[in-house]
């Protein structure tokens, strides 16, 4: 017996029956289970905004707060300007714990579709 070296996206072609030998275009995209991972960890950070652009665009313009504020500039704000350690730190804690639900349920998700790319 000889052993042959396929390509990984020629087998997952094969694998959903796709016509690889017409002269046909296919797109296949083989999400494995280290995207998925990394596509699960980085929605976490969904709720997380850029501090350094924002903060350096913005500065302390007041007038440009209703149209252009995150939670990172408010928190900035709350403590530097207020002194308002408890409210930065309250949305602080807020802002962590709804990355942290987001991850749990895509990782429920996940694993309810495929358990072996799930992160525990």
């Amino acid at each position: 017996t000889d052993a042959v070296m396929i390509e990984n996206i020629l087998l997952a072609a094969v694998g959903v029956d796709l016509p690889v030998h017409a002269h046909k275009v296919s797109l296949v995209a083989n999400i494995g289970g280290g995207i998925t991972e990394i596509a699960a960890i980085s929605l976490g950070g969904i709720v997380k905004g850029n501090f350094g652009l924002f903060y350096n665009i913005i500065g302390t313009n007041s007038l440009l707060f209703p149209t252009t504020d995150i939670i990172e500039t408010y928190v900035y704000r709350a403590v530097t300007a207020d002194f308002n350690f408890s409210t930065a730190s309250a949305v602080g804690l807020y802002q962590s714990l709804i990355g942290f639900v987001i991850v749990m349920a895509v990782n429920f998700t996940v694993k309810k579709i495929e358990p072996d790319y799930s992160l525990f």
